[in-house]
């Protein structure tokens, strides 16, 4: 058989299998992902494939190659579980792609994010629904199902089913950990030979319940901030050993003082901004500066942070140093 008859040989048999369905998910919420896999089946009676790496990945196999070219560059539709955890996972949004560049549909399932706040370039490509709003998460799977030419059997949950679902919308719903960060600088002193400013950053609650507490853990290049030693009960710092030549802010709420949580509680609240370093009425003044030896220097660094709601996920984020001042 030529080169050419093996090709044609495999993309028949490729169109003949059952169609792929590459559910994407967050490493430690394989719960959402199995649960969406099990009713796909049950509804399409096995007519379609459901692949959920690695769990999916025969022992011994090499799963690189089994997930991207064995499943996801033959995947026709792929179901992203959205959430806090995937939306800083790499992962999703490249598997995402991979199944979107090829024509196919992207059909995302938000648990404890919006839309909104899991954001571009998701959002501006396919039209996603809410895992834990129920007729949402069923109708996904029913387009699903149409949308690949397969008589499906039911459309409904069993009660079994139900009481699982439930059981998820307890563990990994929680929206009170839905935030917005915000990160920026403000000019403080202008001279020919230094400039001063001063480290913004802001949580903003866009859920509909209070938080109760929040933690950052904040890196900054350490050649530029001012105070390099700071030991409060709601701040301190510490050496990074994984970040050579940053420093660790650590700032938690609840170590204020009760006078200061008072003081800024409505920060916590929803739609509300908890204003953690900068100018009044933040927190905590975090003042740094640049000169012209620094400023060279600039591009080697930016600044990160960790955002802990209610002892949950991280939410993380950075900015280059270059980005937020200028000489």
């Amino acid at each position: 058989m030529s080169s050419m008859e093996k090709m044609v040989e495999a993309l028949r048999k490729v169109d003949f299998e059952k169609p792929i369905v590459f559910i994407s998910y967050a490493g430690d919420e394989l719960a959402l992902a199995d649960f969406v896999r099990d009713i796909l089946l049950r509804w399409a009676e096995n007519k379609v494939e459901a692949f959920v790496a690695k769990r999916d990945i025969p022992p011994g196999d090499n799963p690189l190659k089994v997930m991207m070219e064995g499943k996801l560059k033959h995947a026709k539709a792929i179901i992203p579980v959205c959430s806090i955890k995937s939306k800083i996972s790499s992962w999703v949004w490249w598997e995402s792609a991979a199944v979107w560049s090829q024509g196919h549909k992207i059909y995302p399932l938000f648990t404890n994010i919006s839309a909104n706040d899991f954001g571009a370039p998701l959002t501006l490509v396919c039209q996603g629904k809410e895992y834990f709003t129920k007729n949402e998460f069923t109708d996904t799977l029913v387009v699903v199902c149409r949308e690949l030419a397969i008589d499906f059997k039911d459309g409904d949950f069993t009660e079994e089913e139900i009481a699982q679902y439930d059981k998820l919308r307890d563990e990994y719903s929680k929206p009170e950990t839905s935030a917005k960060i915000f990160a920026g600088y403000k000019k403080l002193e202008m001279t020919q030979d230094l400039h001063e400013y001063s480290f913004v950053l802001e949580i903003e609650n866009r859920s509909k319940r209070k938080f109760d507490d929040v933690m950052v853990e904040l890196y900054f290049p350490v050649d530029y901030i001012e105070k390099k030693k700071w030991e409060y009960p709601h701040l301190r710092s510490q050496d990074s050993a994984d970040k050579p030549g940053y420093i660790c802010l650590i700032f938690s709420f609840s170590g204020l003082s009760e006078a200061a949580k008072n003081l800024f509680i409505n920060g916590l609240l929803p739609g509300n901004k908890l204003k953690v370093f900068g100018e009044e009425p933040a927190i905590t003044r975090l003042h740094y500066e640049m000169d012209h030896d620094r400023w060279e220097k600039r591009f080697r660094y930016e600044v990160q942070w960790k955002v802990y709601v209610n002892g949950g996920a991280p939410q993380e984020g950075s900015i280059p140093l270059n980005s937020i001042q200028y000489f």
